[in-house]
């Protein structure tokens, strides 16, 4: 198949979207992507404030969609970066019901303490 354009060698979208990985650049992006995953986990368990825990939860999330678009592309396949684009989607709805139980919760109760909120009654 011959291709039109003069700047590009081929115009096939797949050959220019898999480039070739070096294993030690792979290591290097799951390392990343491990250790910001990590960082998530330590903000979830170790902080007491919802709307911190809120956001250790969102650093989680994007490291798994960083992980997904990764191996997605290694592979060469476009799903696990279709995947991750719907996992923000659900995780920017998370986020907005998670602030409004939030400030529901400091209108009645000020503080955002978790151990202060064990009980959901009004």
């Amino acid at each position: 198949m011959l291709c039109r354009s003069k700047s590009l060698p081929c115009c096939s979208w797949r050959q220019l979207s898999a480039p070739s990985f070096s294993p030690r650049g792979e290591q290097h992006d799951r390392l990343s992507r491990s250790i910001l995953f990590a960082i998530g986990t330590f903000g979830f368990l170790a902080r007491r404030n919802i709307i911190l825990m809120l956001i250790s939860v969102e650093v989680m999330l994007n490291a798994v969609n960083l992980s997904l678009a990764g191996f997605s592309r290694h592979l060469g396949d476009l799903r696990g970066q279709v995947l991750a684009l719907f996992v923000i989607a659900v995780a920017a709805a998370e986020v907005g019901v998670g602030l409004g139980l939030v400030i529901a919760l400091n209108r009645n109760k000020p503080g955002a303490a978790v151990a202060d909120l064990t009980k959901l009654k009004w």
